[in-house]
């Protein structure tokens, strides 16, 4: 793969192609162990090509990169360039809304601007195995969801329930 197809080239983050293919191979790993999927948007933010959005962007990947783990994924995602996925193997649903919280807390902090999370969680003991694309249409509904009911709020798939926190 070549190394721009790897990494965006203004975050520092993984491109969504490779973070799709290295969040396969964690999904995989983590066997049956919960993995939570957070998709996670810049509630206002519209215009790709201004300053002040990629200021916003850059800032929002470095809260990323400082709230998780080694092992967590954290890559760009979305048609608008605001949007970011994570991955995180072995939390599961609790954990995932812990994680969901502190970012988009560090994300107000840091650039003053609200933001939208939306969970998915693949917990083989609880619910059949999800694919990473199930995963990802699940948390993509939980994020519209959370748009659609005002922003700046936590909505977790399936669970019904709105975290404003």
């Amino acid at each position: 793969m070549r190394p721009g197809a790897v990494v965006d080239k203004l975050t520092g983050l993984l491109t969504w192609r490779y973070w799709e293919e290295r969040a396969t191979q964690a999904l995989e790993r983590a066997g049956t162990r919960a993995t939570a999927l957070l998709l996670v948007d810049l509630d206002g933010v519209t215009l790709i090509n201004d300053p002040a959005t990629e200021e916003a962007v850059l800032a929002t990947a470095s809260v990323l990169r400082e709230t998780l783990r080694a092992t967590d994924l954290a890559g760009r995602y979305g048609h608008g360039g605001d949007g970011f996925l994570v991955l995180l193997p072995a939390r599961d649903r609790q954990l995932g809304e812990l994680v969901a919280r502190r970012i988009r807390a560090r994300i107000r902090r840091a650039i003053n601007l609200p933001a939208s999370i939306g969970v998915a969680v693949n917990d083989p003991s609880t619910a059949r195995v999800r694919t990473l694309p199930e995963l990802v249409h699940q948390a993509d509904a939980a994020l519209l969801s959370a748009r659609t009911r005002g922003g700046d709020q936590i909505v977790v798939a399936g669970a019904g329930v709105r975290l404003a926190g």
